[in-house]
């Protein structure tokens, strides 16, 4: 018999806690956010791109629209890396997460703001792949970028929606 933990767990992007897993070798610390998260939930760093086994530094990547599918390639050369970032993770890492917090316009993490280039050099927002996956298997699972995150209220809103769910689960 499992126990529930007292507290909810939230996925954070490994970048937004201040860890050096960017493509560059930086990260995107989010101090104030990160401070709040952590006083009111337990956080579980995760990044897809390191989990794929990308490295760090590495290539930066984009989304580009093949064949009427979004595709997840290397900026350099156009090399196609959507299977190997896919497989960096599976629901079981996930199953016990009660809300995810997600890096802004990455290619991976991105909700719905992401550059994602098509034939022509047409651009629109998309949506990063990891974030797309978590949505399809996890669809009530509150999600939220740092943007998102910014003011009091939006954080107090995410914080109702991640206890609402992990009551419920």
């Amino acid at each position: 018999m499992s126990v529930k933990p007292s507290k909810a767990i939230v996925g954070v992007s490994s970048c937004l806690l201040g860890e050096k897993v960017r493509y560059d070798g930086g990260h995107q610390a989010q101090p104030v956010l990160v401070k709040w998260l952590e006083a009111h939930v337990h956080v579980q760093s995760f990044c897809p791109e390191v989990s794929a086994g990308f490295g760090v530094p590495r290539p930066a990547i984009q989304l580009l629209m093949v064949n009427g599918e979004v595709r997840c390639v290397r900026v350099e050369d156009l090399n196609d890396m959507t299977e190997q970032l896919m497989t960096g993770f599976n629901w079981q890492q996930f199953k016990d997460l009660s809300g995810f917090v997600l890096k802004s316009r990455s290619p991976s993490c991105g909700l719905g703001e992401v550059k994602l280039s098509g034939a022509l050099g047409q651009y629109r927002n998309g949506q990063g792949l990891f974030a797309q996956w978590l949505r399809q298997r996890f669809p009530a699972m509150p999600l939220a970028s740092e943007q998102q995150l910014q003011s009091a209220r939006q954080r107090q809103q995410f914080l109702q929606a991640v206890q609402a769910y992990a009551e419920e689960n």
